[in-house]
């Protein structure tokens, strides 16, 4: 999130050091920026969905809840599909860069928060 935010907006003003007066060199190195950035995103993604479904239920508190751990997951994963229209929304009122800042934000605070408070049963 943050490369394609820093990487390819703000007219390029982080790829060059604030230096945006070479418009083909800028839009080559904003392309490249976007690419890397959609390959990760689409790479870790694609390895992230199919374990999801798989680790919420090896971590489900006991047999008897599998089907509703897998709920609550499936719950907070389409959650964040809808998600999109608003984060659509911030991106018109202010700009795509901002909204792409904010969605690694709370991403970030999201797996910290996990990484805490997650806890291995015995």
């Amino acid at each position: 999130m943050y490369l394609a935010a820093f990487g390819a907006g703000y007219d390029g003003r982080y790829v060059l050091g604030g230096d945006a007066s070479d418009g083909d060199k800028t839009d080559g190195l904003k392309f490249t920026n976007l690419l890397i950035a959609g390959v990760a995103l689409g790479s870790f993604t694609g390895l992230m969905y199919p374990v999801l479904g798989a680790a919420a239920a090896d971590h489900a508190p006991s047999k008897k809840e599998i089907a509703l751990t897998l709920g609550v997951t499936r719950f907070w994963r389409d959650l964040g599909y809808a998600m999109g229209m608003p984060i659509s929304l911030l991106a018109d009122f202010t700009s795509p860069e901002a909204a792409l800042i904010c969605v690694g934000g709370a991403m970030t605070v999201a797996g910290g928060v996990f990484a805490n408070s997650y806890r291995e049963a015995p």
